[in-house]
């Protein structure tokens, strides 16, 4: 468990960004062509922090979105966060765009705002994007509020590239790192940038961390609750969850997969009586029968792929009788809350993080690379 010096929380030094530029991580990835309820509460989370930095002179945004494949045929537009400009009309971000004789110095030359060049790139031309750098600081416009373009776009963010986040840290004198859900990655504007700023945890990772260390705080009895995909990820984190938890209770996917390589040989891991990919019902009622006994429930993932109505039965049991119990539940993952928001279930637990493989990391391991780079 990792408890927070105020010396690395934003809330408890607003007086250090007066005046100053500031660079903040955030989380808008956005992978679909609407925004689900979890997308607008990650953009929630981004103007709540804009009201602790009024003070800055300038802030500006980073973030990634999506995986984008260079041989995808779908082009530039759709990995662009020029996309979420009209979600933020308060503020007067900057778009950054590739320019064409950016190919030969690798930078981020000037931002455009004619439309007719929007959709401008094939996917050739996307295998010729792996920028090194973003635009130098004389560069940036003078306005208060700039979106930089995805990260992604740029090699030295996945490889973690040390003079890429240099790069980055330049434009600022400031670093806020208010992206918890990716902090779980070692991923340059995560862990390279606070070496080169003095760097700050934002107002929502605080909150995170805080409501997360409640697990540790006391000898209650711990149930962990994995439903969804993503299995190989999962897999290590269950294992240590052995040791920490009191109940593991998997379902959906996660339970098919599991016990197609693995052998249930503890009793504190229950499965559904019929294993595939949904969940059923008589199942689900066992689970709440065993998490009755539980006094914090961590529940992260769908017991289905929640593809109709009918595929959302048990989900919707599992969450409406959740609420019902006297538990501290904590819920994580893009998924799971969207469902929650759908069905005005959001509110009734005790936290909702905004982070699914990030929570469940944290609670696994009781660090972060993203917190380490900031806290030593």
């Amino acid at each position: 468990m990792v408890k927070l010096n105020n010396k690395y929380l934003l809330s408890k030094n607003i007086n250090k960004i007066i005046d100053k530029r500031v660079l903040v991580r955030v989380d808008l990835n956005i992978e679909t062509c609407g925004f689900t309820q979890i997308e607008n509460y990650r953009i929630k989370i981004a103007k709540d922090l804009l009201k602790f930095l009024e003070s800055a002179k300038q802030i500006i945004f980073i973030s990634h979105l999506g995986q984008p494949p260079y041989a995808d045929q779908r082009g530039y537009a759709d990995y662009s966060l020029e996309k979420f400009i009209p979600y933020l009309p308060e503020f007067k971000f900057v778009n950054w765009k590739y320019e064409e004789n950016a190919k030969n110095d690798k930078s981020f030359l000037a931002p455009k705002n004619n439309a007719e060049n929007d959709n401008s790139f094939s996917a050739t031309e996307m295998t010729k994007t792996y920028f090194s750098s973003f635009p130098s600081f004389s560069a940036l416009p003078n306005d208060k509020f700039i979106l930089l373009e995805n990260l992604r776009f740029f090699e030295g963010e996945e490889k973690n590239d040390i003079e890429f986040a240099k790069s980055l840290s330049e434009l600022a004198d400031v670093f806020v790192n208010e992206a918890f859900s990716v902090s779980h990655r070692n991923h340059a504007s995560i862990i390279e940038i606070p070496k080169f700023l003095p760097s700050y945890f934002g107002i929502n990772f605080e909150n995170e961390i805080r409501n997360l260390n409640k697990v540790f705080e006391s000898d209650n009895k711990l149930a962990i609750v994995i439903g969804g995909a993503k299995i190989e990820t999962k897999l290590p984190l269950i294992k240590k969850f052995l040791n920490k938890a009191d109940l593991i209770v998997l379902g959906g996917l996660t339970a098919k997969e599991f016990t197609e390589t693995h052998q249930i040989e503890n009793d504190r891991i229950l499965i559904p009586q019929k294993v595939n990919d949904d969940t059923d019902l008589k199942s689900i009622k066992i689970f709440l029968k065993r998490l009755k006994k539980m006094d914090i429930i961590v529940w992260n993932g769908p017991f289905a792929k929640l593809s109709d109505g009918e595929s959302e039965a048990g989900t919707l049991l599992f969450a409406k009788e959740l609420v019902r119990m006297k538990n501290f539940t904590i819920v994580g993952g893009g998924d799971t809350i969207s469902f929650l928001y759908k069905h005005k279930l959001h509110s009734k637990f005790d936290f909702i993080s905004t982070g699914g493989g990030a929570m469940l990391n944290y609670l696994a391991n009781e660090t972060l690379p993203g917190l380490e780079a900031i806290q030593k």
